[in-house]
This record gives structure tokens, sequence and C-alpha cells, in this order.
């Protein structure tokens, strides 16, 4: 497989053929500075060192020794298929910094709801977005929503433009066309004035990991404070993560304060440090779209 090199190739292409039933028994991935003509042709192809011509570029050379195709899977689909991995990487990388940009846009906008909400509410999903953008949220889609039509109507349309990353795939069901295509939390998240929504797509990753991406839904206002669309954003937390202390981490942190001040332990105490230490420990997926109630429930009975 050649491509211009680029991130997520090597684990996209791997987790598609092995979701697919192939043994890996080796993958080469060398990287090459190559310099090409305008109809692509090959004129100079060497290490780094050794390419050091205007316009050379470089490429990415995946060469996967694999078992034979599996029952039922052909050439010609196996090909497409993989062709779709290559497209959405494409899409993603190319769009990176849009997404980055929008998440920025998003964080911008906070500042207009502090009247109507809680500064420190606005605070602290700035400071969430701000450390999504810290190398801790592979950005995979973008897309902005308005919640009515041109009459005021409640309605879900696309912003047009607004697609980003895998948004651009053609693929509806990425896309709900209308309030009625909403998950049901989600569909609740559009009916409430909440600034933020995190939770699982039920759609898996075909970039990076093949996993449930993380859809975060970050609520766009009018002047009024009248809730009137979102940004919304896919893609996966990063490994790193999961290793920081749950407690730094915006949002979560607000969530361990107010269960730890209604818990009203002594810090120093047994039952305190205890406790703390339950909230550090809870599955870091579940910390982020679980609710404050559901949490303190949750860790006073695993301290009972």
């Amino acid at each position: 497989i050649l491509n211009d090199d680029m991130p997520f190739l090597v684990d996209s292409v791997s987790a598609e053929l092995t979701r697919q039933g192939f043994q890996l028994y080796r993958t080469v991935h060398p990287v090459f500075k190559v310099r090409r003509d305008a109809k692509g042709t090959l004129l100079e192809v060497g290490p780094a060192e050794a390419v050091k011509s205007a316009g050379a570029a470089y490429e990415s050379l995946i060469h996967i020794q694999m078992s034979p195709l599996p029952d039922g899977t052909d050439e010609a689909r196996l090909f497409a298929d993989i062709e779709q991995i290559l497209h959405a990487v494409r899409l993603v990388v190319t769009d990176w910094p849009a997404m980055l940009n929008v998440c920025e846009t998003a964080e911008a906008e906070l500042d207009q709801y502090a009247t109507a909400i809680k500064k420190a509410d606005v605070q602290e999903v700035k400071d969430f977005l701000a450390w999504l953008r810290n190398k801790n949220f592979v950005f995979l889609g973008s897309i902005d929503y308005d919640f009515y039509d041109a009459n005021g109507a409640e309605a879900l349309t696309v912003v047009p433009g607004s697609e980003l990353g895998i948004f651009k795939m053609d693929d509806s069901e990425l896309k709900p066309q209308g309030l009625q295509g909403l998950p049901p939390e989600v569909l609740h998240f559009a009916m409430v004035p909440q600034l933020i929504e995190i939770t699982k797509s039920n759609r898996k990753s075909i970039v990076h990991r093949a996993v449930h991406m993380d859809y975060i839904g970050l609520k766009r206002f009018d002047a009024t404070g009248k809730v009137i669309g979102e940004h919304r954003l896919l893609g996966l937390f990063t490994s790193i993560v999961y290793y920081q202390s749950a407690s730094t981490i915006p949002l979560i942190r607000r969530k361990f304060e107010r269960i730890l001040s209604r818990a009203n332990y002594d810090p120093a105490g047994h039952d305190g440090k205890t406790l703390k230490t339950i909230l550090e420990f809870a599955p870091r997926d579940e910390l982020f779209q679980i609710s404050e109630d559901d949490l303190f429930d949750y860790s006073l009975g695993v301290l009972s």
C-alpha cells in the first residue's frame, strides 16, 4: 500500500484486516523521500538525507504478509474496504487543523453565554476544550447542526459546509436528517439548556483504533440564550488520557469536588481518602459520561 506519509495508516489498515479475519504475520513500513513529476511519475527515491530536491515529499510504503482470503471475502471487496479506510484517514489528517479551529471557535463562543450560564460552568467547558486540543483527543470528524428551520419549526439540519473529517464521507448513518434520527440521549441533550454532552457513538472508528467513537456535543445559542444548534465532534480520547490523574481533567474534576463536598468526609480521614481513591480509579470513559448523582451513588456504594 503506497500513500503520502501521514498518521494512522498502519494501525487503521491493520485493524481492518484483523476485523475481516486475517492473521497478520509481518508488517514492514519504510518511509521514503521521493520526487515525482506533474503526472506522478517517479523521478527520484531514497532516504531523507539523500533526496534534497525541491518538491520532494515523504511517501509511506506498507507491506503486509498475511493469511489467505477467508471464506466469503473476495479481492475486489477487500480492495474497496481498504480504499475506504485510506480515504477516511486522508480526510481526518487533511481536516485536522480545521477541526481544531472548530474547537477553538466553540470555546470563544462560550464567552457570549456567561451571562445566562454560571461563569464557573462556562470556564470549565472552555478548559475542557483547551484540554482536548492539547493532544488528549484524536479529532475524527466535526459537523454543525441547526435545531430549527427557517420557519422556526424544530428540525435537525446540517449547517452547509460544516462537514469535516469523516463527516465528509458518503455515510448517511453518521448524519441523521431529522430529530427522530437521534439516539434518545442525544435527543434529550438537544432539548435542554446544557452546554456540553459527552457520550459514546454507536459506530466504531475505522481510523486509528477500532473502538466506539466518543461523541462530544457543544450547544450553540442565539443572542437571547435560546438553544439553536450544536457543534458535534467525533473522535477518540488518546491513550495518555487513561494515565492522567482523573482529578486534573476538566469536567471530571468538578464532579469529584462536588461529590467529595456532598459526602462531607474528613479529607485526611480513612473514608475521605478511600472515596478519593474510588473516584480516581473509576473507568475514564464512564467518568466522562456518568451524571454526578449516579457517580455519587456508585462511589458511596463501593465505599460502603
